[in-house]
């Protein structure tokens, strides 16, 4: 069996790659993951994007943040030990009734859209993360601030 393959000197196109210029509107965002590298990742994306970010391993903590803090914005993971996503942000909501949040899982084709609009949750990021996902559900449900 022969293969021939046309040779080139020519490099290969690029693939369209996220920009990471500062977002247009930055916030105050909590990330929580019971997976700190996972946490780390996220939390690296969105300081790439000049937001402030906090970042908790643990439910408990990252609400009682929430409940002496504000924040723009919640990343929750859903699969977590002591307490599943749809908790903290229920928890989340009742401590800030207007707070965005956005509820990170490997397991989003199984969510059922209906729980999801139950829940008030504002967004879903599938697992692994893809930077332009992150940067595009920010810019989506990150409230506008007015300019000081």
């Amino acid at each position: 069996v022969a293969i021939r393959l046309p040779a080139t000197t020519q490099a290969p196109a690029a693939a369209d790659e996220p920009t990471l210029s500062p977002a247009p509107r930055t916030g105050r965002i909590v990330v929580l993951d019971d997976e700190g590298v996972l946490a780390e990742t996220l939390a690296d994306v969105l300081r790439l994007q000049r937001h402030q970010v906090e970042v908790f391993t643990d439910p408990r903590a990252a609400l009682a943040h929430l409940a002496h803090a504000s924040a723009d914005l919640l990343f929750t993971d859903l699969g977590m030990p002591d307490m599943s996503g749809w908790d903290v942000a229920q928890e989340a909501r009742r401590l800030h009734p207007q707070l965005p949040v956005v509820l990170v899982t490997g397991w989003g084709y199984q969510i059922d859209p209906a729980q999801v609009r139950e829940s008030r949750v504002n967004a879903m990021v599938s697992k692994p993360y893809r930077v332009q996902d992150i940067i595009r559900v920010v810019a989506e449900v990150l409230p506008a601030r007015p300019t000081p």
